[in-house]
């Protein structure tokens, strides 16, 4: 099997079309494009693709050009030859899109990702502190006014209603604290590593996933668990 690079983009009913270095244009003819050893060639002559030289077709196409793997499975007794590209993983996309930006975007970005850096360490702080406030002190005061107060149905729900914003308000803080603490040392200092931002990636698709509760109380469980199972 041999691997080799080609640049391409797909349209939106599912046509390919390949770059051809040539004469810089789009063909949907996979064995005329152009092709490249490595991943890092091929994403070094789409980086320097200059709009001004380029034929309409390919400046429109720009945007959407990506780097992709192209596998050769030669059959010699059907003297066949099967092509497939294989599907950019979002980081390829990413690195496609930053390649391609504009000077004064990449700039910006920089400059926004830098000032995030900087205040991460405060914002963690800030986090914990409101956690912590909601559990002490927030809670404490909804449970105890439960607790010594009498209401009607009506007053009821309100305060349930007011006690599950709060809580809401509360899980949303968490998560950031929770994926924050992620960079953000004990010491306050913020060090990013691949490790590190790959851990941040796999709690974020965590806490975006569905919520699931697991009773502490036997007995609690079996009055209000159909709740949250939604039945």
């Amino acid at each position: 099997m041999l691997n080799t690079q080609v640049i391409y983009y797909q349209t939106d009913d599912g046509g390919t079309f390949y770059f051809r270095q040539k004469d810089l244009t789009l063909i949907n003819d996979l064995e005329r494009a152009s092709r490249w050893s490595t991943k890092k060639e091929a994403q070094k002559v789409l980086r320097s693709l200059d709009k001004k030289a380029l034929p309409n077709q390919t400046i429109l196409a720009l945007p959407k050009l990506k780097v992709g793997c192209v596998d050769l499975i030669e059959d010699f007794d059907l003297t066949q030859t099967m092509l497939s590209i294989s599907e950019p993983t979002p980081e390829d996309e990413l690195l496609n899109e930053l390649l391609l930006m504009d000077q004064a975007d990449f700039l910006a970005l920089i400059d926004d990702i830098s000032h995030v850096i900087m205040v991460l360490p405060e914002l963690r702080n800030v986090l914990k502190n409101d956690v912590k406030y909601a559990d002490s002190v927030i809670l404490q005061d909804y449970l105890h006014t439960i607790e010594l107060s009498d209401f009607d149905l009506k007053t009821g729900y309100h305060l349930a209603q007011k006690l599950k914003q709060s809580r809401q308000k509360r899980r949303c803080e968490k998560d950031r604290l929770q994926l924050i603490s992620a960079l953000v040392s004990a010491e306050d200092e913020v060090t990013i590593t691949v490790e590190r931002a790959k851990e941040t990636q796999r709690l974020l698709h965590s806490i975006q996933g569905e919520r699931h509760y697991h009773y502490r109380s036997k007995d609690i469980e079996n009055e209000l668990g159909d709740m949250l199972s939604g039945s």
